[in-house]
């Protein structure tokens, strides 16, 4: 993934990376304790990113709230992979558990 990012990302050198999360075709990452980055490899546009990042931008754009949304500041997205990258939002996860109360 390190080379992904660098590849794709001239500007970005990754320093630390560990994965935090992953699912039936993504994996997510903390990139130098600050990023996010997922990654989605998938064939199927319906499910990769590009819808992910729209919705990101337009609740950016458009949604005065303080809850935290992440801003996407890294994108790559084609038909056989998707990266997204934001800072990472600290906080506390949303478990069945606080979700119950």
């Amino acid at each position: 993934m390190k080379y992904l990012i660098e590849h794709y990302f001239d500007n970005f050198k990754v320093d630390s990376i560990e994965i935090i999360g992953s699912g039936y075709d993504s994996v997510a990452y903390l990139v130098n304790n600050e990023y996010i980055f997922k990654t989605k490899f998938s064939t199927n546009k319906k499910k990769g990113y590009a819808k992910e990042k729209a919705i990101y931008n337009f609740l950016n754009t458009n949604l005065e709230t303080n809850v935290k949304i992440p801003n996407i500041e890294y994108s790559y997205i084609s038909d056989e992979l998707s990266i997204l990258g934001y800072k990472e939002i600290k906080g506390t996860f949303l478990t069945p558990e606080i979700y119950s109360t």
